[in-house]
């Protein structure tokens, strides 16, 4: 009979990342809970923590993963109806069809991108009403 003999290989554990601070901008504060605003790339954010988390106007990047969200996260809820082809159709429907006509009139421009988004601003109130329902 032959036994056999199992090798096991052991590693060197990685070593933990030291976690990385983020400013921190401090809306409120109360009751131990702080309300920070914060530039993450190039995304604004909001969350709360606990106050004791913030160090001289820096918290770390894990303690910013685990904050309590602030507000609607648009990003996730907006959907857009415009199209290149509907905002086309708007500026040529205000007469503005070249350079030189919307040089002469931005307000049918403006005009023309309002009533483009119009519908959007519609659907993004709808969709803030269901986050904030829980829908």
């Amino acid at each position: 009979m032959t036994e056999e003999l199992t090798t096991i290989e052991f590693s060197e554990p990685k070593p933990k990342r030291k976690p990385k601070r983020i400013a921190v901008k401090v809306i409120s504060s109360a009751h131990g809970t702080a309300l920070v605003e914060w530039v993450d790339k190039t995304r604004l954010g909001r969350g709360y923590l606990p106050d004791n988390l913030i160090d001289d106007g820096t918290v770390t990047d894990d303690n910013l993963d685990i904050a309590a969200p602030y507000g609607v996260p648009w990003e996730d809820v907006i959907t857009l109806a415009a199209t290149p082809e509907k905002i086309a159709n708007a500026l040529r429907g205000n007469g503005i069809w070249t350079l030189a006509d919307l040089s002469t009139n931005p307000r049918g421009a403006i005009g023309a991108l309002q009533a483009t988004y119009r519908v959007d601003l519609a659907a993004l109130l709808q969709a803030a009403r269901n986050y904030e329902k829980g829908v």
